[in-house]
């Protein structure tokens, strides 16, 4: 398992369709200890286009790794 923020990641099951009450809270918890709680609840806006570069650079950083730690944690369900 790729290392997300030290071993957190760790202790969280893949969700698998069946386990989803305590996998949520866990990733709530998780991504929340990442810096990365408020980019997938959608409290953090993006800024806006004509904002300083650095901090448009680092909103899209953190967007990627939140997408990145989600496609880690999801079983493919097919």
């Amino acid at each position: 398992m790729a290392s997300f923020e030290g071993e957190s990641a760790r202790v969280i099951d893949k969700f698998n369709g069946e386990n989803f009450s305590p996998w949520k809270f866990k990733m709530e918890m998780v991504l929340a200890s990442m810096d990365l709680w408020e980019i997938v609840d959608g409290s953090k806006e993006a800024p806006p286009s004509n904002a300083d570069p650095k901090i448009i650079k680092e909103y899209q950083r953190r967007v990627k790794k939140a997408i990145n730690f989600f496609n880690h944690m999801l079983k493919i369900l097919m």
